[in-house]
């Protein structure tokens, strides 16, 4: 099942989960969590090859976004939040086929090969 784009009304509504989750509320962190999840594993299953891989990049994400979600900038929509950090976790992964070391506010590290 491909995730629908986010509208105007699940913006509000993930923004307002974010903010409970920060307060503490455990039922909004879990609703975020599992919306967070589906949105995080669709994007990486579809680029990691290996079922293995791609349920561990997912897990560290998640990890990672949580850890920094106090990061999150309101003025952002959520779901284009959590894409930007997913996209440039799965990215790391993938050229490097090491963990990723972005964070929210960072831009990733580009680096030239060797020829």
């Amino acid at each position: 099942m491909t995730p629908r784009p986010p509208t105007h009304d699940s913006s509000a509504a993930d923004g307002r989960l974010v903010a409970a989750t920060l307060a503490g509320d455990r039922r909004a962190y879990d609703a975020l969590f599992d919306l967070s999840f589906r949105r995080v594993h669709a994007y990486v299953t579809r680029r990691v090859p290996g079922d293995e891989p791609a349920k561990e990049l997912t897990a560290q994400i998640l990890s990672d976004v949580f850890a920094d979600l106090d990061c999150y900038d309101a003025e952002v929509p959520y779901a284009a939040w959590l894409l930007r950090y997913t996209r440039e976790r799965t990215l790391k992964r993938i050229t490097s086929g090491a963990p990723a070391a972005w964070s929210p506010g960072s831009r990733p590290e580009v680096t030239d090969s060797p020829s």
